[in-house]
């Protein structure tokens, strides 16, 4: 079997696929099956009947085609089936920059069929923004309040030194 890109015809490395029989359980052996810097890969050794071969992982940047290929053994004989298999590129997404006289947008459209937008806005507080403390008055107090009793202690020894 070969890999190809659908649009060019280069042939495509690390495809994975299994291989299944006709009643959809999977050949001992052939639960991985990944295709080589040429794009192909190669099955032998099969007992008569009917198999599948489905793709499990695209290569890099191509779209994943699970579709199926179903072809049979019959009578022990040589049996040699030259399939070609096609994966579409992923398309990458445009990027649209516009800009708005009150607010600046970017927005992002996928050919495909997806499109998000990131809007940003700013707002002017006089409040400033919290940081996660929310006990400072009281660690001042306590601040205060040690400094007050080391002050204390530093003039009543001064006072018993001048007696």
């Amino acid at each position: 079997m070969k890999k190809t890109d659908s649009k060019t015809g280069k042939r495509l490395a690390n495809a994975e696929f299994k291989l299944v029989t006709g009643e959809d359980k999977i050949v001992e052996g052939q639960e991985m099956i990944v295709t080589g810097k040429d794009g192909t890969i190669l099955i032998k050794g099969l007992t008569d009947g009917s198999y599948k071969l489905i793709e499990t992982k695209a290569p890099k940047g191509y779209q994943l085609d699970a579709t199926p290929i179903e072809f049979s053994v019959k009578d022990n004989q040589p049996n040699v089936k030259e399939v070609t298999k096609e994966n579409t590129p992923i398309a990458e997404p445009e990027i649209e920059k516009t800009k708005d006289e009150t607010k600046n947008s970017v927005t992002k459209k996928n050919t495909t069929t997806h499109q998000s937008t990131t809007r940003s806005t700013s707002t002017t507080s006089k409040r400033l923004p919290s940081t996660g403390s929310q006990n400072s008055g009281i660690w001042s107090t306590l601040g205060i309040l040690v400094l007050l009793i080391v002050l204390g202690v530093v003039v009543l020894k001064v006072r018993k030194k001048s007696i």
